[in-house]
């Protein structure tokens, strides 16, 4: 999704008066049914019934159902091979295509695996961690000694909307344990999301929740006095928790304060103008 940058004076005017009217309530907001999409966990039945459902096409011993109906666990590295990528890519490739729908992978998604597998790696010239592809990684000089290599599938987006900074990050990670002789397999994507067409809180709006939340909470002079720079852009927002996962519609915002050079993020439902996540970075 195309990210818009605009350095402007015009947008702001309106924030320097603030209304004193009240919001919306949320209840008298008309919001999409099912929104936002919600993943409950599975009861003890219903996830021994998927389990069973999971098992039938299933091949490797080891894997089994999280609470959320995700796949998890374990699988035997062939010792008589050579773990190379070679050998990584036909394994994930195996594992994926078997299980794609347990591993929460859209139907409509053609993967490229070459490109969107990344290794995280340790980099001696910064002497830091340091994410690569896998052919980059096993091409790396020393790479074959290592015990284990983490290999991580992200998701980048879902229903062609990319995901707000600071939220949730979804992927499945593949750690190839060379000393266990085991690739564990753990996280997953989420299939779908409802992407509502219509916007409760369209980017004015949003700017305004921004510029009250801000100047209560940070400073009340901060957009009188200034002319902030702002990136954004609409995304989805997830939270996890242990008994559910959410991923609401949102405005994805970044503000720049020049002359205080600061920088405040934001993120506001579209649906219900509710702040779903904040931090200002000195």
């Amino acid at each position: 999704m195309k990210t818009n940058i605009t350095s402007f004076l015009s947008v702001f005017l309106f924030l320097f008066i603030i209304s004193c009217q009240e919001e919306n309530e949320e209840n008298d907001l008309v919001v999409e049914p099912g929104y936002p999409t919600v993943y409950e966990a599975l009861s003890q039945i219903e996830r021994q019934t998927k389990n069973t459902e999971f098992q039938r096409t299933n091949p490797y011993e080891g894997l089994t159902i999280t609470q959320f109906g995700f796949v998890e666990g374990g699988i035997s590295i062939d010792t008589s091979e050579t773990v190379d990528a070679a050998y990584v890519f036909a394994t994930i490739d195996s594992l994926i295509n078997i299980n794609a729908e347990f591993f929460g992978i859209p139907s409509s998604v053609n993967l490229d695996l070459n490109n969107e597998l990344s290794v995280y790696g340790f980099d001696d010239l910064t002497q830091s961690n340091k994410i690569m592809s896998v052919v980059e990684y096993f091409n790396t000089e020393g790479a074959e000694k290592a015990a284990s290599y983490h290999i991580v599938l992200k998701q980048n987006s879902l229903n062609g909307q990319s995901f707000a900074w600071g939220s949730d990050v979804l992927q499945i990670d593949f750690v190839f344990n060379l000393t266990e002789s085991l690739v564990q397999v753990e996280g997953h994507w989420l299939p779908i999301a409802i992407l509502p067409q219509h916007l409760n809180y369209d980017l004015k709006a949003a700017l305004k929740v921004a510029a009250k939340h801000f100047s209560e909470q940070v400073d009340e002079d901060l957009w009188r006095n200034n002319q902030p720079a702002l990136i954004y852009k609409r995304s989805f927002y997830v939270s996890s928790y242990p008994e559910k996962i959410i991923v609401s519609d949102c405005w994805d915002l970044m503000l720049w304060v020049v002359s205080q050079e600061k920088t405040y993020f934001i993120k506001i439902d579209t649906q219900t103008g509710r702040i779903l996540g904040d931090t200002y970075v000195l």
